[in-house]
């Protein structure tokens, strides 16, 4: 009988060789090929079906608590859905599911709350600041997955809550927990066990130095959604953007505060970001963007100023440094302006990132007011993506944005000369359509 081969993997990235080598070709990582565990799974003869056979199955939802989180999500979470929710370090994922637990868990709901990073008595602390200490919440402190399922089908909840994917690992594969192999063996562990049950499981994953979400791609193809808390640690707003979601729109974004007895919804964002603009200041401009299919009015600061560097800095919060490049350039060889020997800041104040095209030409605007000392009109917002050639874009949304802005009291918008007939037809702002940039210094500065 011949003896049966054996492959090797990588535990640093994955990949898999069919002997053993002492460096590995595709990460360059010395001494983490080991010897690959095969895991024989119940063998099952596979039935085609015609689409039009296909069974109909009506998606259960479980309500939550938050409006906002609600509608990011197509109408809540899917019963028996895999998700993944990630986000740097100290964001406040774990508090915005332990918030979520604590009052699903009172609406009857039964979960289980994995921790593998927090002990038991930590996590209480934290309940009880955020003043709920529910019967039907069940915490459990484990870092073995195969203990974690065994917990699970004992105790069958509803959802379970795992924080984080990072620390947990298979007894049976020898890498380390949070490396590539473990990370998606786990979660192809625990996504079996959930499809079976039925079980809503929720995911906890850190972004890692490289700044993609819980390691690899590959997991985020394995969930059925994915959502991404976004924000500087030392200011209070969070944005909860969805990036994939299987079960209903994807881009969608939920503007949270972090405040002392945990997180809260904002009604009004736009509000809250523009209360502290100072008018008439060179440099700062209202940009009307779109965060998913959300309108959010936003504050677009910039500062010029001389250098004392022998290379000037170009320092970006919340601005998109490619388009950020692009603009420089259109700036320079479309209006003449030289500002490559001189300091550029660009901001976005609330720790908010603006990366759709829609935004350019409030970065545009914001940093030739800022190196002419000209404010640009303090009832004016602008959207629109600026092209290589100096054009003014089109962008996506433009009727949503326009009524922002006029919900907000702004008497015009400065948008693309494209959009401005649909828009007219739906919103009583003022209207200025522009088609290149010298068009757009000619309205908002008189240039």
């Amino acid at each position: 009988m011949a003896k049966e081969r054996e492959n090797y993997i990588c535990s640093s990235c994955g990949h898999t060789f069919p002997k053993w080598l002492g460096k590995c070709p595709q990460c360059q990582e010395w001494n983490t090929i080991v010897p690959l565990s095969h895991h024989p799974r119940k063998a099952s003869q596979p039935k085609y079906l015609p689409l039009n056979q296909v069974p109909e199955e009506g998606e259960e939802r479980i309500t939550l608590p938050f409006r906002e989180i609600q509608r990011v999500l197509g109408g809540g979470l899917v019963r028996g859905s895999l998700v993944l929710l990630g986000g740097e370090p100290g964001v406040g994922k774990s508090t915005l599911l332990l918030q979520i637990a604590s009052a699903l868990s009172t609406m009857g709901e039964k979960i289980l709350y994995v921790s593998a990073e927090e002990t038991l008595h930590q996590i209480k602390l934290r309940a009880k600041r955020l003043g709920s200490l529910p019967a039907n919440l069940y915490l459990l402190q484990e870092t073995r997955v195969e203990a974690i399922l065994g917990q699970k089908e004992l105790l069958k909840p509803g959802i379970m809550i795992l924080d984080s994917i990072q620390t947990v690992a298979l007894e049976d594969l020898p890498s380390s927990p949070g490396t590539v192999v473990q990370v998606r063996e786990a979660t192809a562990r625990i996504l079996e066990a959930a499809k079976a049950t039925n079980t809503t499981v929720i995911l906890v994953g850190h972004v890692t130095k490289e700044g993609s979400l819980a390691g690899p791609k590959t997991l985020e193809h394995m969930v059925d959604t994915v959502l991404q808390i976004e924000g500087d640690k030392g200011q209070p707003y969070r944005l909860l953007r969805v990036i994939k979601n299987r079960y209903g729109p994807d881009m969608e974004v939920a503007l949270l505060e972090m405040t002392g007895k945990g997180i809260e919804e904002v009604k009004d964002p736009s509000a809250i970001f523009l209360q502290e603009r100072l008018q008439e200041t060179p440099g700062s401009v209202v940009v009307a963007s779109l965060q998913g299919s959300k309108p959010l009015l936003l504050e677009v600061q910039a500062l010029v100023s001389p250098s004392s560097l022998g290379i000037p800095r170009r320092v970006m919060a919340g601005v998109d440094p490619t388009r950020a490049s692009f603009i420089l350039a259109v700036i320079e060889k479309h209006l003449g302006l030289n500002l490559q020997s001189l300091d550029l800041f660009l901001n976005i104040p609330g720790g908010i990132k603006l990366s759709e095209p829609g935004g350019d030409l409030a970065v545009l605007l914001s940093l030739v007011s800022s190196f002419r000392e000209i404010p640009i009109e303090k009832d004016l917002a602008v959207f629109g993506e600026v092209g290589l050639g100096g054009e003014i874009r089109r962008v996506k949304g433009a009727i949503y944005r326009a009524r922002e802005a006029e919900k907000h009291g702004f008497s015009g918008i400065l948008l693309p000369k494209w959009d401005q007939e649909k828009v007219a037809k739906e919103c009583k702002i003022k209207l200025i359509g522009i088609s290149n940039v010298r068009e757009a210094l000619e309205f908002s500065m008189n240039l």
